[in-house]
């Protein structure tokens, strides 16, 4: 039987899935509180902020995170800080822009764009 590189021992199911990210992390937070160090940091900010969204991604989950129980306790941990629920607040609170016009264009592809002159130079 020919073997294939799947079949490898370290690659995990879901590699082939899109979600080999979150396994490396998820791995990664086996032993540890935090990302990077024993505390926390900004790197820790920013995976929840993408890890929070999981739901939205995964459709259809009630529990996006099962299949990795430590961004699971990450999340929990995380979740349970002040500040998230401030954010939730903010977020739950704002009209996100939804038409992809001109203007969104150019705010999430800056570089995409010639810069715009402010007024003429004399």
């Amino acid at each position: 039987m020919e073997k294939r590189a799947t079949d490898a021992p370290s690659i995990r199911p879901s590699a082939n899935t899109g979600c080999s990210s979150q396994w490396v992390l998820n791995d990664h937070l086996e032993r540890r509180s935090f990302i990077v160090g024993d505390r926390y940091t900004i790197v820790d900010m920013s995976a929840w902020g993408w890890l929070d969204r999981a739901a939205r991604v995964m459709k259809g989950k009630d529990e996006p995170l099962e299949r990795w129980p430590n961004l699971a306790r990450f999340m929990d941990m995380m979740n349970a800080r002040p500040a998230v629920d401030r954010a939730h607040a903010i977020m739950n609170g704002h009209a996100f822009k939804t038409v992809m016009d001109q203007d969104a264009r150019q705010a999430m592809y800056p570089t995409s764009f010639s810069p715009v002159s402010k007024g003429t130079i004399s």
